[in-house]
């Protein structure tokens, strides 16, 4: 009995592995709501999920209530490599020269890792 309970702990310790590293990027954008530009914007940004090393990519509309950007992107990537090579990647590099720079107010990033848990039974099932 100890032994199973001391491998189930075991396992449960296990299944929490390496951290997956998250990049939010908070902006504010000069373009009017709605616009045809703001489409494009939104929809040439959306295409960074593309470059490889990108596990998840999401776009927000932030309220503007208690910030000063109204936008935002929140990046998923398995490790800090990925990390740095989507920021050299030429498809991220065009993008913030071309299509970020002539049109993003303010910003602000940040990183931060999160630890990746495996899927499996949250506690062991009870002896009756």
């Amino acid at each position: 009995m100890k032994i199973k309970i001391l491998c189930l702990a075991l396992l449960c310790c296990a299944s929490l592995h390496a951290e997956s590293l998250t990049r939010m990027v908070l902006f504010k954008l000069d373009l009017p709501k709605g616009s045809e530009a703001e489409k494009a914007f939104i929809e040439k940004t959306m295409a960074l999920a593309k470059v490889p090393g990108v596990e998840e990519f999401a776009w927000m509309n932030l309220s503007e209530k208690n910030t000063n950007f109204n936008y935002g992107v929140r990046i998923v990537f398995p490790d800090e490599a990925a990390l740095k090579a989507y920021v050299k990647n030429p498809l991220h590099a065009n993008y913030i020269r071309d299509t970020w720079k002539p049109v993003v107010k303010d910003m602000q990033i940040m990183d931060y890792t999160e630890p990746r848990v495996a899927a499996g039974p949250a506690k062991p099932a009870r002896k009756e």
